[in-house]
């Protein structure tokens, strides 16, 4: 009992509760109360940090989940953009079926950026003309092809005779010299490279 009425002592001066000049009875319910309070007390700041505890664990699941959503949205555009990369070069990027080993480039036609282009059966690329015996004879256009007085567009092929005019992707050509394999038709630029 003694033991009982100090540890109430003890809890209620934890509690904030002065205890003086007790009877064993009221120091016994003093105990009891004091007891009944601390166990309160301590249930609620259990009950609080198991609550706080809770929270953590569902925000840290939360931000787990929002942190796997944007992994899946990133792996989701990578993957968009690699069947879309192999999309394009099944589209626009098959190998020549004739003895050039080269490939068709942009569908939008031959530019200083993919290097070739197929039109028409042929192969079509560029060359730098800057250095060109002809050059005197040609101007340059705004996008940079070299053009005969009549328009035309300055091109080796060496499977035309110098002279001959045909049809390219970029107009009406006209041959000024050989090119590097029969089937290509090179055109000549200015400032491509």
């Amino acid at each position: 009992m003694k033991r009982n009425i100090t540890e109430a002592i003890i809890a209620a001066a934890l509690c904030g509760i002065v205890v003086t000049g007790c009877t064993p009875a009221i120091a016994e319910q003093t105990d009891r109360d004091a007891f009944r309070d601390v166990s309160d007390t301590i249930s609620s700041q259990q009950i609080e940090a198991r609550e706080a505890a809770k929270r953590e664990f569902a925000m840290k699941r939360w931000n787990e989940a929002q942190e796997a959503a944007r992994a899946a949205q990133e792996a989701a555009e990578a993957a968009a953009a690699v069947e879309a990369a192999m999309k394009y070069q099944e589209e626009y990027y098959e190998p020549y079926s004739g003895s050039y080993t080269g490939y068709r480039g942009n569908p939008d036609g031959l530019n200083n950026y993919d290097g070739t282009y197929e039109h028409d059966g042929r192969v079509e690329t560029f060359y730098s003309g800057d250095n060109a015996i002809y050059r005197d004879q040609l101007w340059v256009d705004d996008d940079g092809f070299y053009r005969t007085e009549e328009g035309y567009y300055a091109v080796a092929a060496s499977d035309k005779a110098p002279g001959d005019t045909f049809e390219g992707s970029q107009g009406t050509c006209y041959v000024i010299d050989g090119g590097n394999e029969p089937g290509n038709t090179d055109y000549c630029v200015s400032g491509w490279y």
